[in-house]
């Protein structure tokens, strides 16, 4: 009914809606969905339910882990963007192992370092409530990012569906995380109890995931005036959301039930800590395979001839672009754009000084960046005396508006240029990316030029 709601508004908002009031309308729908769906699991603890500053407390603590250490482990350590696509099958072992591994670990870490020793953690029932508690913070967590990174919604419709989604699959998901503890607390369930929980979350949490992306690819269609549309439609994510999610809350709802049922005690398992510990081992072992399933990816290399002889190497999951190689310019671009590399040539007099040569070129480069970049500036050119390149040069800008990098706010970019003389060419080799991608665009960036061949 919400998406509905929103759906039938959508194109009278988006026609009279003010810009400033995109991002604060876009906050309010992220957190509607968490909202109702908290309302829903709520309204099952009718025994003794719970207060519900705690449960708030919960979602809360879920929240604060998502944004401090999920979203960071997964975009800076993990950088699942930029080599989770690579194939089939690394998608949905990167899915499962890394970020259906870091997830169901925090949400779980949200109810057993909080609420789990509470006297108010009385039933088997308040596990499943608090567990979705976390489960919703953290989706309402992802949604806030996504709202704010996008400065609101270009398409309203489309960005309620992908909330709903996802407060709907971490909602139900953490209720399953919540229904491990309870049993592991008052049932003294063995040590491989709560982390076959974890994994089982995360085997569930990952294969959506997966299944959510490929459902909603659809083909790009060229109108009359050659302008592309498709390549992403959510509602068959949203039906599969609805699928999933009916049929694992109802099958925490007959869970609950039986448990109310049961007579409870307040004695906390003594394998408790034990459970824990085991937990976290299961976790470390999970993302250290999936570690070793990046590096993998991620040093896995294609090789490309060129006809004028050059031949480079690059990583396997990159995009060549050999459009300008007829112009002596080929570029190969990360899955996630922020880091490129370019590979240039261009002729010289032979008989001209190595200093004479590498100047004109990196003029005449400068030149034609500071028409093209915004903010474009470069530093002074060094030139070594020994080594693969004759020069280095460093420079930086801005990106535009319209930039496949940019959504809300501009993006600063850095660069560096090698300039290598051979005979009668120059070669430049250039990598861009952001401040946060340098460390490990310099490391690849180092492959790249050693790997190369000059003809």
């Amino acid at each position: 009914m919400f998406v509905g709601a929103v759906e039938l508004a959508a194109p009278t908002l988006a026609n009279g809606l003010p810009a400033a009031l995109q991002l604060p309308i876009g906050v309010a729908l992220a957190v509607v969905p968490a909202a109702l769906w908290m309302a829903v699991f709520y309204a099952q603890d009718r025994a003794e339910p719970e207060p519900r500053q705690f449960v708030v407390g919960v979602a809360l603590l879920a929240a604060l882990l998502a944004a401090a250490v999920g979203q960071p482990l997964l975009n800076g350590f993990f950088r699942v963007a930029s080599w989770i696509h690579h194939d089939t099958l690394t998608e949905l072992l990167g899915s499962v192992l890394i970020i259906g591994v870091v997830q169901e670990m925090l949400k779980f870490a949200a109810v057993r370092f909080s609420m789990y020793y509470s006297s108010e953690f009385d039933q088997r029932i308040d596990g499943v409530l608090y567990g979705t508690a976390s489960g919703i913070g953290y989706a309402t967590m992802l949604n806030l990012t996504r709202v704010f990174a996008a400065g609101g919604f270009a398409d309203l419709g489309a960005g309620v569906i992908q909330i709903v989604i996802t407060a709907l699959a971490q909602g139900a998901i953490g209720g399953l995380i919540g229904y491990f503890l309870a049993r592991t607390r008052f049932d003294h369930k063995p040590l491989w109890w709560m982390p076959t929980g974890i994994l089982l979350a995360a085997l569930l949490n990952g294969v959506f995931a997966w299944l959510r992306s490929t459902v909603s690819r659809s083909a790009l269609v060229l109108n009359a005036s050659g302008i592309a549309s498709g390549g992403y439609n959510p509602l068959p994510a949203l039906l599969l959301s609805i699928v999933v999610t009916t049929a694992l809350s109802a099958l925490l709802f007959i869970l609950m039930r039986r448990a109310g049922e049961k007579s409870e005690t307040q004695n906390v398992d003594g394998h408790s800590t034990a459970s824990a510990v085991a937990t976290f081992a299961l976790a470390t072992v999970a993302l250290a395979t999936g570690l070793l399933i990046r590096n993998a990816v991620e040093t896995r290399t294609k090789v490309h001839r060129d006809p004028s002889g050059v031949q480079i190497s690059y990583p396997d999951n990159w995009r060549l672009d050999t459009k300008q190689a007829p112009d002596g310019l080929l570029k190969v671009r990360e899955a996630g754009d922020a880091t490129s590399f370019e590979l240039r040539w261009e002729a010289i007099d032979d008989k001209a000084a190595d200093k004479d040569a590498v100047s004109r070129v990196a003029g005449n480069l400068a030149l034609n960046r500071a028409r093209d970049l915004m903010a474009y500036k470069t530093f002074d050119i060094t030139l070594t005396p020994s080594g693969t390149a004759t020069a280095t040069s460093n420079f930086v800008y801005v990106t535009g508006p319209g930039s496949v990098l940019q959504e809300s706010v501009p993006v600063v970019m850095l660069g560096e240029d090698r300039f290598v003389r051979k005979g009668a060419r120059i070669y430049v080799f250039t990598f861009h990316t952001t401040e946060a991608g340098q460390d490990l665009a310099r490391t690849q960036f180092e492959r790249f030029v050693q790997t190369a061949v000059l003809p």
